[in-house]
């Protein structure tokens, strides 16, 4: 894909590198890296790009609820996920969003390049998603669902191991509302400790 624009937005530096090489040696101009999503958002405002590959996971705003920012100013943009996660729910929810694929990391990079390459030609693609067994974690998807996306961003700082004053500090709320938010979460999924929200959140690639 000779000339192609693409930006890519992962929280891991190495990973960006990685990708930066591999589709660079295709042809592809790099027009932008990113380590978050509000970075991304303003460079493909200045230097609209024809895909977008990002990781979603490690981000305070949630790519996968927020990437209608861009959808909406460049429909024709193009968004393949590349990510860590396999879960269900982050599946249904680029699906649901917009988003035109979605791709584990666990795939070989022949396997990257050929889904980039559909996607660019306008294909959408997804894994198929089997429907979760009623054996091991039952509500999961259900109680995820429950969650609003800023729960989801307190859930993953939390994952990470910030306190309710780190939180507050960064969502410029007060101590008592990042409190208020982490008890709420633990009614949702019925969790009666932290260390079960921290669980829940690992088991569902919250981070």
């Amino acid at each position: 894909m000779k000339g192609m624009k693409m930006m890519v937005m992962d929280s891991c530096p190495l990973a960006r590198m990685a990708m930066r090489q591999l589709f660079s040696t295709q042809g592809y101009k790099i027009t932008g890296e990113q380590d978050n999503f509000m970075d991304l958002l303003k460079d493909c405002i200045r230097d609209v790009p024809h895909i977008i590959l990002l990781e979603h996971l490690q981000q305070p705003l949630d790519p996968l609820v927020h990437i209608s920012f861009i959808k909406e100013f460049e429909p024709k943009v193009k968004v393949l996920v590349f990510s860590a996660s396999t879960s269900r729910y982050d599946v249904l929810q680029s699906q649901q969003n917009g988003i035109d694929g979605y791709l584990s990391k666990h795939a070989s990079l022949e396997k990257l390049t050929e889904v980039t390459e559909r996607v660019l030609a306008g294909e959408r693609c997804f894994p198929s998603v089997a429907r979760p067994t009623r054996m091991a974690q039952p509500d999961d998807s259900e109680r995820l669902a429950m969650l609003t996306p800023k729960e989801l961003s307190i859930l993953r700082m939390i994952y990470a191991g910030c306190t309710n004053l780190t939180i507050a500090s960064k969502l410029k709320i007060t101590n008592k509302v990042a409190s208020a938010y982490k008890i709420s979460m633990m009614k949702k999924i019925n969790a009666s400790r932290l260390p079960e929200l921290i669980d829940f959140a690992r088991r569902n690639f919250v981070y």
